[in-house]
């Protein structure tokens, strides 16, 4: 199973704490067996740095849970 978020563009409020919080909710979907996925129209370069924007505002560590 997977779930696909698709966004409007990287770094707007509403999409970087939805899917910060989606990123905590990361082992759920695990132990679920699904599989995640973000796509925007934006470059992976502007994906990376949002991802670190993210983890900032959401206070996560480590490795992003799913690939954008």
């Amino acid at each position: 199973m997977g779930i696909l978020f698709s966004h409007p563009a990287d770094y707007t409020p509403v999409c970087t704490t939805e899917l910060g919080k989606v990123a905590k909710l990361a082992p759920e979907f695990t132990k679920r067996n699904f599989k995640m996925l973000a796509i925007s129209c934006d470059n992976v370069n502007d994906h990376l740095g949002w991802i670190k924007d993210i983890q900032a505002y959401n206070c996560l560590s480590g490795d992003f849970p799913f690939p954008m």
